[in-house]
């Protein structure tokens, strides 16, 4: 983890590379179907990872974009997922790294949305 540099965030998920992993515990209020996004960052073009959700891929295989640096934050759409209500665990899984940077980027936040 290192700073992050964006206004209200505090560290961010940065030196990525294939076959690592983070969890998450988190708590859906109500059954329903989710827009999701990551806030990423990139000097160059990134890698490639997903998210999945008890061990079940969501949403799409996703590549972080050039954000022209490594705390130029951008927005990126991952897909949807259908969830249900209660516990679960969530993975954010790095899969490939970009051959120019050597890393999947740096990843700031993911956010589930009614869409």
């Amino acid at each position: 983890m290192g700073a992050s540099g964006a206004p209200g965030a505090r560290f961010s998920v940065g030196w990525t590379k294939a076959g690592e992993w983070l969890t998450y515990d988190i708590n859906v209020p109500a059954t329903g179907t989710f827009k999701l996004q990551a806030r990423v960052a990139s000097e160059g073009p990134g890698g490639v990872f997903h998210l999945e959700v008890d061990g079940k891929r969501i949403g799409n295989e996703s590549t972080v974009p050039d954000t022209g640096g490594w705390t130029n934050w951008r927005r990126i759409d991952i897909g949807t997922a259908t969830l249900s209500a209660g516990a679960h665990v969530l993975k954010l899984k790095m899969d490939k790294e970009s051959e120019k940077t050597g890393s999947i980027g740096n990843m700031l936040s993911i956010q589930f949305s009614k869409p």
